[in-house]
């Protein structure tokens, strides 16, 4: 967030608001803790939003809002998430049964949170003919991809160790590495899913106002965002049907758009 604000050139007064998404992790107010930490004053508004993987995204969504109602200037907004210290969920359906330990909360009265999501895109991959051949593609695509920016990343993630490496976390993906990968469920493996991991990424919101003040030479405007609910059990391909409605919103089509960045949770799903 220091690294935000610097990059910005704003100063820790100028901010206005703090919102900050949890997924694995959830409970408690990290938002107040993480302005605590940052050195933001004691008045910034913070708050704190727990909509799973979507959350990061969401709390964007939301600091735009923010600025377009007229009630903030500058806001920061992200995610944060450390699996590695997650506290352990124990629930029970009935008072009389025992605690089980399960890894996520349930997202829907009759979801299992005891079966990975992995089931549900399993079954996708299965409907959809998506082979293993085509997601080991697709994974070694997307790693290439990370390998060939690397460069770029000097200007997005802040080090703190100067000698420290940046690994996006991108590999050579062989057929020896893909084929050793431990197999979670049918065609789903370790290598074509997202990686547990501790990290954070926050951007700089700011008005129009702002933007013409501090004559910030790099900057993307937000034009459009939209979210949409729909049937839980049918929810992995929900990233498809909001993308269609922000370029048909936009009077847009798919010719209009010359890079599209997603966040791959499943090769298969992608």
């Amino acid at each position: 967030m220091q690294s935000c604000i610097k990059q910005a050139r704003l100063t820790l007064n100028e901010i206005d608001s703090l919102i900050v998404s949890n997924a694995m992790g959830g409970g408690g107010n990290p938002a107040r803790r993480c302005a605590l930490a940052t050195g933001l004053p004691d008045s910034v508004e913070t708050v704190s939003i727990d909509h799973q993987c979507v959350g990061g995204l969401d709390a964007i969504i939301q600091a735009k809002q923010k600025i377009e109602s007229g009630k903030a200037d500058v806001v920061i907004a992200g995610g944060s998430e450390s699996t590695s210290l997650m506290p352990q969920r124990f629930y029970k359906n009935k008072w009389s049964d025992p605690y089980r330990f399960v890894e996520r909360p349930s997202f829907f009265p009759k979801d299992n949170p005891e079966l990975s999501i992995a089931y549900s895109v399993n079954k996708l991959a299965s409907e959809q003919n998506i082979t293993s051949k085509m997601q080991e593609r697709w994974t070694s695509l997307s790693h290439q991809k990370a390998l060939i920016n690397k460069p770029y990343l000097h200007e997005e993630i802040h080090l703190f160790d100067k000698n420290q490496q940046i690994d996006p976390y991108a590999r050579m993906i062989t057929d020896n590495l893909y084929s050793r990968s431990k197999k979670i469920i049918g065609t789903i493996n370790a290598c074509n899913t997202t990686p547990y991991a501790d990290a954070a990424a926050f951007v700089v919101v700011v008005s129009e106002k702002i933007w013409t003040k501090k004559k910030l030479p790099f900057a993307l405007e937000i034009l459009e965002t939209h979210t949409l609910g729909g049937n839980p059990q049918e929810f992995i391909l929900l990233t498809a049907k909001v993308i269609k409605t922000i370029i048909r919103r936009r009077n847009f089509t798919l010719k209009n758009i010359s890079h599209l960045e997603l966040m791959e949770a499943f090769a298969a799903q992608a």
